[in-house]
């Protein structure tokens, strides 16, 4: 899993490119809260939420997913997150053929997400969500600390961590 940091339009974005082996998800998460820095805990835990559920499902039951991103637009007071992979089929929101205790990640990103759905590619799609933010965040970091260069990498180590009782390893 490489991760990089680039700004696109207005926009910092945060790009986890995935492989073969599904990442630790904890790690995802650190990474994406580094990313969200001054975000509102209710706001932080539906996005790191959406997410780890948007990658598993990518995992468990697409093709080859390849990449999470999260966009950040202060202009509209929204985050976005997108997972891409090769499967033409579309995610469903319904019944789990993977038992009564597992399979419910998309009724839960249909709980907290503000809107999600599904944009066809070539090859594959993208499956993304919206989490409405009540305010941008003050002390969020400034474009400058969002290099134009890409640069990949191992997960970094976390710099700190969430709440205890959060439930969010």
């Amino acid at each position: 899993m490489a991760m990089r940091e680039e700004v696109a339009a207005d926009s910092p974005i945060v790009v986890i490119d995935l492989d073969a082996r599904p990442p630790p998800l904890a790690a995802v998460r650190r990474r994406i809260a580094e990313g969200l820095t001054g975000l509102a805990s209710p706001e932080l835990y539906a996005v790191l939420l959406i997410a780890t559920e948007l990658v598993t499902n990518a995992y468990e039951h697409a093709w080859f997913p390849y990449q999470l991103r999260l966009w950040r637009f202060q202009r509209t007071n929204l985050v976005r997150v997108e997972v891409d992979d090769i499967s033409p089929y579309p995610p469903v929101l319904g019944r789990s053929r993977l038992g009564e205790t597992r399979g419910h990640g998309l009724r839960l990103v249909e709980h907290f997400a503000t809107g999600w759905g599904m944009i066809r590619r070539s090859v594959g799609k993208t499956v993304w969500a919206h989490v409405a933010l009540r305010e941008w965040p003050t002390t969020a970091p400034p474009r400058a600390a969002f290099p134009h260069a890409t640069r990949s990498q191992d997960v970094p180590p976390a710099t700190g961590s969430l709440p205890a009782g959060s439930g969010i390893p």
